[in-house]
């Protein structure tokens, strides 16, 4: 069994690697349409629409010109997530997807971060990196 260190992940906007990432999720979940007859004894489901959405969570980094500073809401961007490294066969995650959500947090104590949700805009190809 092969286990993994996220710490190594990356992910990358149109090709370029974000600034400072600390961490990202990707979700992805099916619509279903109940499909249960007269005559049955157990409830049954279709599947209709697959979906996927995340987020990204950086240090805040405004000298980020290409990476964090060049995301924003509602834009369509070419994401590319790697959730061990980007070295040839590592596990890779891409598609487009639309930025919905910017957000800056300036806590007391800490450091400030800055979160970038997702919203899949297509089909999520699973596959490795070359």
């Amino acid at each position: 069994m092969s286990t993994y260190l996220g710490k190594d992940g990356i992910v990358k906007a149109a090709g370029v690697a974000i600034a400072e990432v600390m961490d990202f999720s990707v979700e992805q979940s099916a619509d279903t349409e109940e499909d249960t007859s007269k005559g049955d004894d157990w409830r049954s489901y279709k599947t209709t629409f697959k979906t996927w959405s995340g987020e990204v969570t950086c240090r805040y980094d405004p000298t980020d010109s290409t990476g964090q500073q060049a995301l924003a809401v509602g834009e369509v961007v070419a994401l590319l997530l790697y959730p061990v490294n980007a070295t040839a066969g590592s596990p890779q995650l891409s598609g487009n997807a639309i930025i919905t959500t910017i957000g800056i947090e300036s806590p007391l104590e800490g450091l400030c971060s800055r979160s970038f949700s997702f919203q899949g805009n297509g089909a999520l190809t699973e596959g490795t990196a070359t």
